[in-house]
């Protein structure tokens, strides 16, 4: 016989990956939107360890921003982000499993501690 607590938790689970995905589908577009529009306004090149921090956090917020950088026209463009964005989504998803798993475990760790204690008074 099997016990009805594992479903919620999977549901839950799917419902927190999910939310991950799609903000990662969105996060490439918003992106794009507001870099093109923030980007003729402000005229910065940022160098020494803000631009290197920016790279990095590029690389981790979105990086599927490569399959973007052939892409000179908004003809190019369109199918390029309908490819890059979903896939974004997917590393999110990823991201957001690691969190999830993360978050059970130290969760578990927390009990775990806090059992032993009240164990030895």
């Amino acid at each position: 016989m099997t016990s009805s607590t594992p479903r919620p938790t999977k549901r839950a689970r799917n419902r927190f990956l999910l939310w991950f995905f799609g903000i990662g589908t969105f996060v490439p577009v918003i992106l794009l939107i507001g870099g093109s529009a923030l980007g003729q306004r402000l005229n910065w090149n940022p160098e020494g360890h803000l631009g290197t921090t920016l790279w990095i956090l590029t690389w981790l917020v979105w990086p599927s921003w490569i399959v973007l950088f052939d892409a000179e026209h908004w003809y190019q463009l369109i199918p390029a982000i309908l490819f890059a964005a979903p896939l974004n989504g997917v590393w999110y998803g990823i991201i957001g499993l690691l969190v999830w798993h993360l978050r059970r475990e130290l969760n578990k760790s927390v009990h775990n501690r806090l059992q032993s204690r009240d164990d030895e008074q």
